[in-house]
């Protein structure tokens, strides 16, 4: 209703305007009425006190439908559950890969136990069956004491390389494989046959650097055999 009586003003004071400056007044044709509505509109809206209900230009950029909007919105939630989706589904995965299990199940040998004895950092090791051992400079060794024992009262034939198994020692941050070694009795690289019932003492030797290391029994080891990682549990170990 405003609107219509500021157009009809403006459009009187024109009419005026033209009258007294002795110029005639004379019908306008249709085009020229819609161009003279539009510019009567412009001016009401440039002097309107309600901008938001005057004529207003909308960019194309504004002019997104809602409904897309809500579709981009909902897409983008969808991406971001896949994603959490998939993170929790590749944490779940690595979490069902590890167990815990003792050295003889880790190893895996038919008729054969391999038990865990213990564990102590030293400077060097002494064997008398090849020659002595030391660590890389910066470096102290971990020699871990195990036994293989021959629970069948056949011959039982022991060949770890051919387990193709990796062993890992960990503590705190710090995780290192199993140095292979020359040593007859070295657990890694072991290969030879057990009597009925009998038994051989085995080492495995890590490489930490010096001062890592405080209390031996809180070292992890895992045994990992193709995409599996078993986590020992050297409690049980130490029985079977």
């Amino acid at each position: 209703m405003r609107k219509g009586i500021y157009v009809t003003a403006m459009a009187l004071g024109m009419s005026v305007m033209l009258s007294g400056c002795a110029y005639q007044v004379t019908g306008l044709k249709e085009d020229e009425q819609d161009q003279f509505a539009a510019y009567c509109a412009q001016i009401v809206s440039k002097y309107d006190d309600s901008a938001s209900a005057g004529l207003t230009t909308v960019s194309q950029s504004k002019q997104v439908p809602a409904a897309d909007t809500s579709k981009a919105a909902s897409d983008g939630s969808t991406s971001a559950d896949t994603d959490a989706s998939d993170t929790k589904t590749a944490d779940t995965e690595a979490e069902q890969q590890e167990v815990t299990k003792t050295f003889t199940e880790a190893i895996g040998i038919k008729g054969v136990s391999f038990l865990y004895r213990d564990a102590q950092t030293a400077g060097g090791y002494n064997s008398n069956d090849v020659y002595d051992l030391t660590p890389d400079k910066g470096n102290e060794l971990l020699v871990v004491r195990l036994k293989a024992k021959n629970t069948s009262s056949k011959k039982n034939k022991v060949d770890i390389p051919s387990q193709k198994l990796t062993f890992q020692a960990s503590y705190g941050k710090e995780s290192v494989n199993a140095d292979m070694t020359l040593l007859l009795n070295d657990l890694t690289t072991y290969q030879g046959t057990l009597k009925g019932k009998k038994s051989k003492n085995l080492i495995m030797l890590f490489q930490f650097p010096k001062g890592t290391i405080k209390d031996t029994s809180k070292v992890v080891y895992t045994v990992k055999k193709g995409d599996t990682t078993v986590r020992i549990n050297t409690d049980l170990s130490k029985q079977r």
